[in-house]
């Protein structure tokens, strides 16, 4: 259709036409692509040059356009005219340049497409907001894939307007990068603070699934089937709240202190045998211990349960305090309990974190003042976007901090 006519006289309308919008499942060869194209591009770039694998194509497991985008930063003092000028030799086209960024790209022909297509954004060194889209999206799978679905949704509607395309994804985009520049942030922020806190059951302790088996086993002896919301609305509760709690909803006869005593022995070898550590869990605790930061435990569990299975986990001794919600007879709805963990700490809640996988309590802890770290745990996905927005930093596991 354009066959006659040089790309570099084409209208704006007609490059789009004759390069459309299309996506393809994710190709491992992308990265190979790109670590060959790196290599040949550091060959003519300063020794100081930055080079990024950047867009879509380097973000794993979703589909994509097949152009490989490419960040290069310069030091403040470098021409990137005269940069670009060398990045032209590798067979790259000037498509814009506003002074402080310049685009070029590789692989558009009259023809269309060829096999191999790269974008190169060259611009002065900054905060790299889209390295960091990458990395957050990298880290978390879910929100990759909202962000493949958003495309997929927009591509039929600006096949051929790949301004309006971009500019459709921005509010996405620029969503998770502030939350990826936040979390950069506060996790300098925490590397060093003085005391960390940690809630146990979802957090620590892989344990949820085990008080479901427990919620199952109890109500069931008593011919009542567990409401959908049962377990949502006990996690934040102490241990006897939720036994007084259990009695008020299901009008049961027994008193608190029989339910709390079946509870601990349906639960009790399973602490002392079974539950394990969330991962990354024992080397975090270490390296903070090893760091000098003092820890403490808050939790809505008992002792009785508790102390066992950090015992045998490894890691008892490297907290020097315990808090629980029935020492300050309250649940974690209010900050009472990290707030005498920090307080027996001798630490000041701005100077300290509480890490947290239930929502009720990352916003009580923050409201007190305390960085606020959330961790996931099964038992909270349906509450992922929203404890993820209210945490200061927002963890998959303990690895994320290693």
């Amino acid at each position: 259709m354009f066959e006659n006519k040089k790309i570099s006289d084409m209208t704006l309308e007609e490059l789009w036409k004759l390069f459309p919008i299309f996506l393809t499942k994710h190709k491992a060869c992308w990265k190979d692509w790109y670590c060959e194209e790196e290599r040949e591009l550091k060959k003519i770039l300063p020794s100081n040059a930055e080079v990024y694998h950047i867009g879509s194509t380097a973000i794993n497991g979703i589909m994509a356009k097949p152009i490989i985008d490419i960040l290069i930063e310069v030091s403040s003092d470098a021409d990137l005219s005269e940069i670009a000028e060398s990045v032209k030799s590798l067979g790259y086209i000037i498509m814009s340049d506003n002074g402080n960024r310049v685009s070029l790209n590789k692989g558009y022909t009259q023809h269309g497409f060829a096999k191999k297509v790269f974008h190169v954004h060259l611009q002065y060194k900054s905060e790299k907001r889209e390295v960091l889209f990458r990395d957050y999206l990298n880290s978390y799978f879910n929100i990759a894939k909202e962000y493949e679905n958003l495309k997929l949704d927009l591509w039929k509607k600006y096949e051929y307007n790949r301004d309006a395309y971009t500019l459709a994804k921005s509010d996405f985009v620029n969503k998770y990068t502030d939350m990826a520049l936040k979390q950069r942030v506060n996790i300098e922020k925490l590397n060093n603070l003085c005391g960390a806190i940690f809630d146990l059951d979802g957090t620590l302790l892989d344990s949820m699934s085990l008080w479901e088996d427990v919620d199952v086993k109890f109500l069931t002896a008593r011919g009542i089937s567990v409401p959908t919301d049962y377990a949502q609305e006990i996690r934040s509760m102490g241990f006897a709240q939720t036994a007084v709690y259990t009695i008020e909803k299901f009008g049961l006869s027994e008193t608190p202190q029989a339910l709390m005593d079946e509870w601990l022995e349906l639960a009790r070898s399973a602490y002392a045998e079974n539950i394990n550590l969330k991962s990354g869990a024992e080397e975090y605790l270490k390296h903070l211990a090893e760091k000098g930061v003092k820890l403490a435990v808050a939790t809505s569990s008992s002792p009785d349960l508790f102390v066992p299975a950090l015992k045998r986990c490894g890691i008892y001794d490297l907290f020097s305090e315990f808090v629980t919600t029935d020492e300050v007879n309250c649940g974690k709805h209010e900050p009472k309990v990290y707030l005498r963990a920090a307080d027996k700490l001798g630490i000041q809640p701005e100077h300290c974190a509480v890490f947290e996988d239930i929502l009720v309590g990352l916003r009580s802890a923050k409201r007190a003042g305390f960085v606020c770290v959330g961790v996931f745990d099964n038992a909270s996905a349906v509450h992922e976007s929203e404890i993820r927005s209210e945490s200061d930093v927002y963890i998959r596991d303990f690895n994320d901090l290693l």
